[in-house]
């Protein structure tokens, strides 16, 4: 695990590398040979790469994820390339990483030789579903959080991980009957519809959550028989939602709402709380 360079020198002259001499010895004198080692720990670098991909933003990335690096005998390798027995966490905050940037960066130098566990460990962040693959010196990905890497003298070790990311979504189908003295006209006129979430946010009919009050009317729906229409809106976020109809009142009709979640019971109201699952 040494390096070793050898020295030499004759009556205190010159330092010369190498492991062998000749000297004379003269009668009544001292010859002095002096040799000297020098040694050097023999090292490698572990470079760690991480890409972070899909539906995540840079800081809840920084907050889910850390890495422990860790030695056959069961030392764990800092930042600084130095082993110890106190257990030591890397995070995102120790890679290099430029702005807008979708990869952080970790090189660790002055690593001592020898076989490494990398691990990955993500926390989980609600809403998310992800796959960890990881690569060693640029070979084939395999799905995991954990790779196994040597460290060579003079050599960098590359570990790649790739984090891809997902957010749990479902999908959401309206069906609206009209029945009664009611034209389609004045219906389609009448009939408004609201998606929010419980921190006040609206869904459109593509799905995605907006800031601003967002109104579905019958002319998003499909009309699908004389008095029955269906709106079906997919990729919505998982998580609880509320659907509001709101009635504009037809000259001369009085108007009855009623709704159902997922084929229960029918009940009388004009908003209906769910959950996407």
């Amino acid at each position: 695990g040494k390096d070793v360079t050898v020295t030499y020198s004759v009556d205190g002259g010159e330092k010369t590398e190498g492991t062998e001499t000749t000297a004379a010895v003269e009668d009544e004198k001292t010859t002095r040979v002096e040799f000297q080692n020098d040694y050097t720990k023999q090292t490698g670098t572990l470079e760690l790469t991480k890409t972070i991909k899909g539906d995540i933003t840079e800081e809840e990335a920084e907050g889910a994820l850390t890495f422990i690096v860790q030695a056959e005998n069961g030392k764990y390798l800092g930042k600084d390339g130095i082993l110890t027995d106190k257990k030591t966490e890397l995070t995102l905050a120790d890679f290099e990483h430029e702005a807008g940037s979708d990869s952080y960066t970790l090189k660790i130098e002055n690593v001592d030789l020898g076989n490494y566990t990398v691990t990955e460990t993500t926390k989980d962040i609600d809403g998310r579903e992800y796959t960890v693959k990881y690569s060693v010196n640029g070979g084939d990905q395999e799905e995991g959080s954990e790779a196994a890497a040597e460290v060579v003298k003079n050599e960098t070790t590359t570990v790649d991980f790739e984090d891809d990311y997902r957010k749990l979504a479902g999908t959401l189908e309206l069906t609206k009957t009209i029945k009664g003295d009611i034209t389609e006209e004045e219906a389609n006129g009448a009939l408004r519809f609201e998606i929010t979430t419980e921190d006040g946010k609206w869904i459109g009919k593509d799905g995605k959550l907006t800031d601003q009050k967002a109104e579905l009317t019958l002319a998003d729906f499909e009309k699908i028989s004389d008095q029955n229409y269906k709106l079906t809106i997919n990729e919505i976020e998982v998580g609880n939602y509320i659907v509001t109809e709101t009635t504009k009142d037809v000259n001369g009709n009085d108007v009855t709402v009623t709704y159902k979640v997922n084929g229960g019971e029918a009940a009388e109201g004009d908003a209906a709380d769910f959950t996407i699952e």
